[in-house]
């Protein structure tokens, strides 16, 4: 029966094609809230689409493939048809309803086929590294591609000088001038490097225009001698120049990389150094197989790049624990040099923040601001139905209870950590934490809407915003010196350049590059296509960057914000050029 079912199919396989198109075409059309009668023309359009999914999907579907595009297609499928369900004007999320099945079956359908077209791509493409990557900066070619990317930031700086300055460098700026107390709220690397050139151009000049401009110029050289690294990494690597050219048009013209590069936030050089570790540890495993002995020397360099990722980011010590179990247990022969090493970093970065941060009167990040999801969901809770009389009174020492009820916001957990007394919470985080689960049992069902809520845009493709201020922070509360905010090619260059940007993100399918969700789900693939091409050992760095997205999806205030996720933008294309780079042991 099964073989004769077979043959049938095989007769009629065109029949089977067409069929299969038309009612994946219905399910696609129903998700986007049309009908067949009422749009032909986008019905035909997508039937098209569909029609070459499902030829190429069929044609190229084995077992393997399949396997592998399901654990892409499943979870994919079921967050992307969770997410057609949140309506933030309610701040609910619809009930299942009868047609739910089908359509989860339809949109698992479409993305395994998609995913069978990329799996039986990659097959076929590979990549031959040509030389050693240490000749990188003995032929000098790298220096060259970063003065091309500095030419090409250098108009935008000029339409934005001395620099576009965040709220959050703002105060940090305040602290470097000493208009405020010093605190590892923001990371106090960050602010020290803020610190010296602005208080260098302060010095010379009386206002903070210089200094302002001086650590945007400090920073936009750092990017660039990253990025022209990089893009003589992947020309060695792949053998090809003309995708190392395409690296290059992409940091030198991406709006978002050009904007980002003249950008005080301490997001930007902590996504540059955490693409650079990913790219040093994939030379690390590439040279040094997990049989070999390597000592401290040949660890230096991701030594070192992991202290400025773990101190550039609070919580960036969980990226750095999580790479020293990686290598710990990947490289079995040299545990003995990778434990010791990274528990001197560990204990060196304990020891700076809880003993020579306190000596210098530098305060700690507040507690609370790693609760944001149970803040969420107690906020959630109480603007709801409201919590029972002594879980209420309980969470009234700590909270004011009628701020969280008006100020909950599904995507910003900020309102609601704003209603918490982050002095008492300090001093008694345990009772905080009581209380989240005291009521738990009663409220699952709230906490994991106000989870889905909160996280909406890391898990659903078109649920983000693309964030940046072109303008210029100088309301009193964040920086009582001022400084002169000028465009040295005019304001009709400043509104050429927001326009485009705002124009390029707004886009259908181009704006998709600035989602938040896009890069989560991209990432996940990636790990899909790593392990379908048997590269187990990159799992090494990609433990990293899947800890961190964890660290994102359990403490980010708002899920929204893309330059939290600006590292995974700059690690993606790298990452999948590694997919195609041939396996071969160095000389």
């Amino acid at each position: 029966m099964k073989n004769k079912m077979k043959k049938i199919l095989k007769k009629n396989k065109l029949a089977v094609e067409i069929v299969t198109a038309f009612l994946l075409t219905i399910g696609v059309i129903h998700l986007m809230g049309k009908t067949l009668t009422q749009e032909y023309f986008l019905a035909l359009i997508v039937f098209i689409a569909m029609f070459t999914v499902v030829r190429y999907g069929f044609k190229n579907a084995n077992k393997r493939r399949l396997k592998y595009s399901l654990f892409f297609a499943i979870p994919f499928g079921l967050a992307f048809w969770l997410g057609q369900k949140v309506v933030y004007q309610s701040v609910d999320i619809k009930p299942v309803g009868l047609l739910d099945s089908p359509l989860i079956i339809v949109l698992i359908i479409i993305f395994a086929l998609m995913a069978v077209c990329v799996l039986s791509f990659i097959d076929k493409k590979m990549f031959v590294p040509r030389a050693n990557v240490k000749q990188i900066f003995k032929n000098k070619n790298w220096l060259w591609y970063s003065l091309i990317i500095l030419v090409c930031w250098t108009p935008l700086f000029l339409a934005f000088f001395p620099g576009i300055v965040s709220v959050d460098s703002a105060v940090q700026i305040r602290q470097a001038i000493g208009e405020r107390a010093w605190s590892n709220w923001h990371p106090v690397l960050h602010t020290l490097f803020i610190a010296a050139p602005v208080n260098i151009g302060f010095l010379i000049t009386g206002d903070l225009t210089a200094g302002i401009a001086l650590a945007t110029i400090a920073q936009m050289l750092i990017l660039c001698v990253i990025f022209g690294y990089v893009v003589e990494w992947v020309i060695i690597r792949t053998s090809k120049k003309w995708i190392g050219i395409l690296f290059l048009l992409f940091f030198a013209f991406c709006p978002t990389v050009a904007c980002y590069s003249i950008t005080m936030w301490k997001d930007v050089l902590f996504s540059a150094f955490f693409m650079l570790l990913v790219v040093r540890i994939y030379e690390l495993i590439r040279q040094y197989s997990r049989e070999k002995e390597i000592g401290f020397r040949e660890l230096l360099p991701v030594l070192l790049l992991t202290i400025l990722v773990g101190f550039l980011r609070n919580g960036g010590i969980l990226i750095v624990l999580a790479l020293a179990v990686a290598l710990f247990v990947y490289y079995r022969r040299a545990r003995k040099v990778v434990a010791i090493s990274f528990a001197a970093i560990i204990f060196g970065m304990v020891l700076v923040q809880k003993v020579v941060y306190g000596a210098f009167n530098i305060e700690s990040s507040p507690f609370m601001e790693s609760m944001s999801v149970p803040a969420q969901q107690l906020g959630y809770v109480v603007s709801i139905n409201g919590l029972d009389e002594d879980t209420d009174k309980e969470l009234s020492k700590y909270a004011d209870i009628k701020c969280l009820e008006e100020n909950y916001t599904p995507m910003n957990a900020d309102p609601a950590k704003n209603c918490f007394n982050y002095g008492l919470i300090n001093d008694n985080k345990l009772e905080l934490i009581k209380i989240w689960f005291r009521v738990l049992p009663r409220r699952l069902m709230d906490y994991i809407k106000a989870y889905v809520l909160h996280t909406y845009s890391y898990w659903y493709v078109q649920g983000s915003v693309w964030d940046l201020d072109f303008g210029h922070t100088h309301e009193e509360k964040w920086l009582k010196t001022e400084y002169t905010d000028l465009s040295l090619l005019g304001d009709n260059a400043r509104n050429i350049i927001k326009n485009i940007e705002l124009g390029l993100t707004s886009t259908p399918w181009l704006g998709w590059t600035n989602s938040v969700g896009v890069l989560f789900w991209s990432i996940y693939f990636v790990l899909i296509m790593f392990l379908y091409r048997k590269h187990y050992k990159m799992l090494v760095f990609l433990v990293c960057i899947f800890v961190y997205m964890i660290s994102l999806l359990i403490a980010s205030p708002i899920s929204w914000i893309f330059r939290y996720v600006y590292s995974l933008m700059l690690i993606l294309p790298i990452l999948v050029v590694m997919c195609f780079i041939k396996e071969r042991k160095e000389k």
